[in-house]
């Protein structure tokens, strides 16, 4: 590596988790700030295994975020896909409307938007689920 690219590559260490049997250890995380200054960017790659309820609160964030859902399998995420998740969202608590995810799917979340619970509800083969929140800081608010 050349010294002058020195200081913009950072190590993706694994985070070990015991969430439970519904999702695979270590994961990987980019907690926006804490890894990398001025990051603007915090996610996560999870592993799901099984099925599970994730956000079982509404919340909404400052800023967008993207919920990436794809198979877990390599090298075809699409093919591999199977699983059905509900997830809520709307621009108000009152506008909340159910989506059904049964495909590889990518939702945006406009900044302030309502969102979540995310139920992962039939989970038959493992999948990969990605947050991506636009921010260098994580942070939601809730009711």
């Amino acid at each position: 590596m050349q010294e002058k690219f020195e200081k913009l590559f950072y190590e993706f260490v694994p985070e070990k988790t015991d969430w439970g049997e519904w999702s695979h250890s270590p994961q990987a995380f980019l907690h926006g700030e804490k890894n990398i200054p001025d990051a603007v960017m915090n996610t996560g790659f999870q592993v799901i295994t099984a099925p599970v309820q994730m956000e079982t609160e509404p919340i909404y964030h400052r800023e967008a975020e993207n919920l990436v859902f794809l198979g877990a399998k390599l090298p075809d995420v699409f093919s591999s896909f199977d699983a059905e998740i509900h997830f809520y969202m709307g621009k108000t608590l009152d506008t909340m409307e159910k989506i059904v995810v049964t495909e590889p799917t990518v939702i945006k979340v406009p900044k302030n938007y309502w969102h979540s619970p995310l139920n992962f509800v039939r989970v038959d083969k493992p999948l990969l689920f990605q947050a991506v929140l636009f921010a260098g800081r994580p942070g939601s608010v809730k009711l």
